[in-house]
């Protein structure tokens, strides 16, 4: 058997075990790439296991009209540096950020789209100073950005937007500040959802709540502090009150 670098295209088809029948076909002056193609997926030659780098040196040499003929495909095992470059190749991006992967097989075109499900949205927010209480409720906002994964959480506003709807986890914590009563609230459009609250005391105590919520696309999740001039929360720059969102489970059915 020839090296692997000097194969002939027909040499190749014999070593995929194809019939003769087949080669014949393929070797044929007429028949277009697309047919080659066609032939190749039929007989299930490109689920034979062959690297990357392999299949797109195929697909390149049958770009042409004329067959294969004599041409010796270089079917080398390239480099996973190679391969990478060559999957990157295939990748196009369209004007919306939606990844498409687009491959050739039995002379169609199969488009495999990235979609909202497979998008990731995670944000962290921390507040550096005190929060005193008021005759109204007052959003919690929040000075640093830790982590925000999809842009969907505003520091300024305090307020999360949903913007892929699924299954998300929301954490917080907060420090009581001297003799103030600790009164938050995670808040689900205008819908109360899970509380925290502590006496007062002349003790910092540190407190934390947690909440799988089920949101949909622009649903809007943010904390409170209660309406009561008895209510505060602490913060300075070691960070005491912080607010943690993510997505477990998106496009959640």
């Amino acid at each position: 058997m020839s090296n692997q670098a000097d194969f002939t295209f027909t040499e190749w088809c014999e070593s995929c075990k194809l019939s003769k029948d087949t080669i014949q076909k393929l070797t044929t002056e007429s028949i277009t790439s697309t047919e080659i193609l066609s032939t190749l997926a039929e007989q299930d030659v490109l689920a034979l296991g062959l690297p990357i780098g392999q299949r797109s040196v195929l697909r390149k040499l049958v770009q042409g009209v004329k067959a294969f003929g004599d041409e010796k495909p270089d079917i080398r095992k390239h480099s996973d540096q190679q391969k990478n470059e060559q999957l990157n190749e295939s990748l196009a991006i369209d004007s919306q950020g939606i990844v498409n992967l687009q491959t050739q097989s039995q002379g169609a075109t199969r488009n495999d789209s990235i979609t909202e499900g497979s998008k990731k949205c995670a944000f962290s927010g921390v507040r550096t100073s005190v929060l005193l209480g008021s005759a109204e409720s007052q959003i919690i906002t929040y000075d640093e950005l830790y982590a925000n994964k999809g842009k969907d959480f505003d520091i300024d506003t305090g307020i999360f937007t949903c913007q892929v709807p699924g299954i998300y986890y929301f954490s917080f914590t907060m420090r009581s500040y001297d003799n103030y009563h600790i009164g938050v609230t995670l808040v689900k459009n205008s819908s109360p959802q899970v509380s925290m609250i502590t006496d007062a005391s002349d003790r910092k105590v540190m407190q934390s709540q947690s909440v799988m919520l089920d949101l949909l696309i622009g649903d809007r999740v943010w904390l409170q502090l209660g309406p009561h001039k008895y209510f505060a929360v602490y913060s300075d720059d070691k960070k005491y009150i912080t607010f943690n969102g993510f997505v477990l489970y998106p496009n959640y059915i």
